[in-house]
Parts: C-alpha cells; sequence; structure tokens
C-alpha cells in the first residue's frame, strides 16, 4: 500500500471528510479537511477481478478491516465506483417503480449487484446506478452513513459548482474516460467511455465539443488525471501537449 500525507491522529477526525475510491484491481481514499488532503493511500489487489468485483470481495474485506482510519468518525464520508453502469432520468420523468426495469434496458443488473440513486438537482436528472452488494456489505460496517456513488459523481460536483453557463468536464484514469458537457447552464451529455489509450481520448472529448456546438478554440475544458497518491509526474506531458493543441481553453488538474 502506497501513502502520502501528514502523521494524522487517528482520533481527531470528526470535522474531516473521509473518501474513498473503488474499482475492480484496488482502491484508494484520502481524508481532507475543506482546504486540502491530509493524507491519502492506495492499495492494489493482489488478484485484480477481471469482471465481477466478488472475485477479489475477500480481499477486500480483509484489507479494509486492517486500515484504522475506516474506524474513525467523519463529517462525512463518500465512496465512488469506478463504473460504466448507470443511466440518467429526467428528474419529472424518474418513477422509483420503474427504475430497475429502465436500468435494466441497458444494462445487465447481476445478482451480486444493487440499485442506488443520485439527484442533480441544479441539471435536474436521476442517476440511477448499481454498485456491488460486497462493497456496500463490508463498508457499512465501518461507516453505517456512507453513501454511495458512481464515479461520475465526481464529475457532476465539479460542474454543479462551477459558474460557468458552458463547460465540459472531463477525467481519463488510464482505461475509463468520464465525459459531462454543460451548455447554457444545461447538462446537454454524460457518458463513460472504455479508453485504453490518448487516440480514444482525443477523439471522444473532441466528438463531444463538436456536438454540443462548441467552439474548440474558446469552450473551458476542465481534464482531470487521477493520481490518488503522491504527485503527478511528467509521463503525461506529451499527452497534455497533444489535447492542448486541438483544445484552446484546456486545464489539467487533479482529482
Amino acid at each position: 500500500m502506497r501513502a502520502t500525507g501528514n502523521n494524522m491522529n487517528f482520533v481527531h477526525t470528526k470535522d474531516l471528510r473521509l473518501s474513498i475510491q473503488v474499482e475492480l484491481s484496488g482502491f484508494s481514499f484520502n481524508i481532507s479537511d475543506k482546504y486540502s488532503v491530509l493524507h491519502a493511500e492506495e492499495k492494489k489487489f493482489v488478484s485484480a477481478a477481471q469482471s465481477d468485483f466478488s472475485e477479489a470481495e475477500l480481499e477486500f474485506s480483509d484489507t479494509i478491516n486492517a486500515i484504522p482510519y475506516f474506524r474513525r468518525q467523519y463529517s462525512s464520508a463518500d465512496l465512488y465506483y469506478k463504473t460504466r453502469k448507470f443511466i440518467l432520468v429526467p428528474k419529472e420523468f424518474y418513477n422509483e417503480d420503474t427504475a430497475e426495469q429502465e436500468f435494466s434496458s441497458i444494462w445487465e443488473l447481476k445478482p451480486s449487484e444493487r440499485l442506488y440513486m443520485f439527484v442533480s438537482e441544479k441539471f435536474s436528472v436521476v442517476a440511477v446506478y448499481a454498485i456491488p452488494v460486497g462493497v456496500f456489505m463490508h463498508f457499512i460496517k465501518l461507516q453505517p452513513d456512507i453513501k454511495y456513488f458512481p464515479s461520475i459523481r465526481k464529475l457532476f460536483e465539479k460542474a454543479e459548482s462551477s459558474s460557468s453557463d458552458s463547460s465540459v468536464y472531463a477525467v481519463w484514469d488510464g482505461s475509463l474516460l468520464e465525459m459531462l458537457a454543460v451548455r447554457d447552464g444545461k447538462l446537454f451529455m454524460c457518458n463513460a467511455y472504455d479508453a485504453k489509450d490518448t487516440a480514444t481520448v482525443l477523439y471522444f472529448l473532441l466528438n463531444a465539443i463538436d456536438s454540443a456546438g462548441f467552439k474548440r478554440t474558446d469552450v473551458p475544458v476542465s481534464f482531470f488525471m487521477q493520481n490518488p497518491v503522491g504527485e503527478p509526474s511528467d509521463e503525461n506531458k506529451e499527452f497534455k501537449e497533444m489535447l492542448s493543441s486541438y483544445i484552446g481553453k484546456i486545464e489539467f488538474l487533479s482529482l
């Protein structure tokens, strides 16, 4: 497990926020106050799950139960699960009784998964998404009030707090590209794509900009590079230069 940050006091965490990111290959977490991240750790599973989280569930359970930070009380605790399995429904048309049917028309809901939802009041949409039961079962014992979100939720948080009426937000971790575009204050598009190389990222990003009717030279683009532990390296320099050559107002940030 890699770690960075200050030596924190395990006791005084009630005013801090716990944020956890989980995927098939492992998980990371950070503890922050309203100003900055105070501590972060990353854990890769010894035998990474290939298609189903249940393959790594036992190792996941043993690992999180051995981390004392997860037994402390926080002002808020959020878990973000890396997944493409979500749908968006206009708030006025959302019906809890038919949500599973609508979700299942797009994605397979496995017996090992549970459906959740969150509401974006700013964009008047409801996101319905699947989280592995194993993630829920093991964390609810440690953090009874924890909230579960799909990874795309982080882009919603960025867009909802922005004062820009027209912007594009994207995050790429080397395998999954998530994007959200806002045009004239309304949600224009939101999707996630398998993207294992920079050319694929560029294609989907430019397609989103063009489809929204934005000028590549003018639209603000917030591109988040995931670096859960440690400082961003220079390995992405060429990639950043490539995107900057196509997009005039792109800003690279850490998520």
